[in-house]
């Protein structure tokens, strides 16, 4: 289940326009062309823009874009858990392409990603999304003994 309630510019929550969408499978979607999306300012942070707290507007009309989206860990992308899956499907380089590329297509004006090893962050990831007009951070999923798996 996915909720949003959206803000209007003053910070007030618009609880009359809360939308929800319910599914019990995965939702595939195909994500039409859209015109040019405008740059999303943040207020709150240093000149630099690193990442911190801040407030994020946008002037796309009110309308904003999520996509949430699970890379599967190169730790987990392996013949023995995917044994259906074509060998080369699994590897890193044809998997990295396709996903900026459905990255890059989505047009989203938030990324939600799960499943982000920080060397493929570091190498791949913020570069890219930095390229198209992202802030990122990673926050990496720890183990019970405080280890890190991956990012979320």
């Amino acid at each position: 289940r996915l909720e949003v309630t959206p803000h209007d510019a003053d910070g007030s929550l618009r609880l009359d326009a809360t939308a929800a969408v319910e599914s019990a499978s995965p939702v595939t979607a195909y994500f039409a062309p859209r015109k040019p999306r405008a740059l999303v300012r943040k207020r709150g942070s240093d000149a630099e823009g690193s990442a911190g707290t801040g407030v994020v507007e946008s002037s796309a009309g009110g309308e904003l874009r999520v996509l949430t989206y699970n890379v599967l860990s190169q730790r987990v992308a392996k013949r023995e858990f995917y044994p259906h899956c074509p060998a080369w499907a699994l590897r890193w380089p044809f998997r990295w392409r396709s996903i900026a590329r459905e990255l890059r297509e989505a047009r989203a004006d938030l990324l939600c990603l799960q499943e982000v090893e920080p060397e493929a962050w570091d190498s791949h990831f913020e570069p890219h999304m930095r390229e198209q007009g992202y802030l990122g951070v990673l926050a990496p999923k720890r183990t019970r003994g405080g280890g890190a798996l991956h990012g979320c």
